[in-house]
């Protein structure tokens, strides 16, 4: 849940199967997060959908997303839930 002056956003998590470590997954989302709302401080949903992405890599994989990482994860995500 993203809190605005204005809304309530919720931004669901993506799923974890099975997980490496959570450690650094907050400082991910946090970096993310951030990141993409200096990029564009009008789109908060895509700033939380990104920032969860980026957790749920570091927590799988135990590494922190790449920018193409990050980007291919959410087509692949965007793919899954048109079929």
């Amino acid at each position: 849940m993203i809190r605005t002056p204005h809304e309530d956003i919720e931004v669901p998590a993506f799923p974890v199967r099975e997980g490496v470590s959570s450690l650094g997954a907050g400082d991910a989302f946090n970096a993310t997060f951030l990141y993409q709302l200096s990029v564009d401080p009008t789109d908060v949903l895509r700033a939380g959908r990104m920032a969860n992405a980026a957790g749920r890599i570091k927590i799988v994989s135990g590494q922190y997303a790449t920018r193409s990482r990050l980007f291919s994860f959410l087509d692949t995500q965007v793919k899954r839930q048109k079929t």
